[in-house]
């Protein structure tokens, strides 16, 4: 099964280095990109999409608040948030908003990929950097 990603982060820099590392993967097939949560939601209306990763900081709607709308109008789309805040008040946040994933911004790239598949599955993942309980 391919997983199909949509990549979500306000900053080029991001997006191109987490989009040269994800076409290696023969698996994964990145759909698109975005750099809102509006953009986001626009390009869900057109494009099938198994698993968005998104920063949880943006312009205009944040990565939470995004989930939550991703959600509503597709429960079989799963979001993974990437972020550089390690609170776990954020990672809970993103769990109550639906989310089932959430890793740092500085983990390995083996890891991002891992997150991506384990939630594609079904599953969920939390950076083991992250000591909250999350379901």
């Amino acid at each position: 099964m391919t997983i199909r990603v949509l990549l979500v982060d306000d900053s080029w820099e991001v997006r191109e280095k987490l989009r040269i590392l994800l076409l290696r993967e023969p698996d994964i097939e990145l759909v698109g990109e975005a750099v809102s949560g509006a953009e986001t939601l626009e390009i869900l209306q057109h494009l099938p999409v198994n698993v968005v990763v998104m920063d949880l900081n943006m312009p205009e709607i944040s990565g939470i608040e995004t989930a939550k709308r991703i959600l509503l109008e597709d429960p079989g789309i799963r979001v993974v948030i990437i972020s550089l805040q390690s609170d776990p008040s954020y990672v809970k946040a993103g769990f109550r908003a639906g989310v089932t994933g959430y890793l740092l911004k500085d983990c390995a790239f083996e890891e991002l990929v891992e997150a991506v598949r384990i939630v594609a599955a079904g599953g969920s993942y939390v950076s083991p950097e992250i000591e909250v309980g999350v379901p």
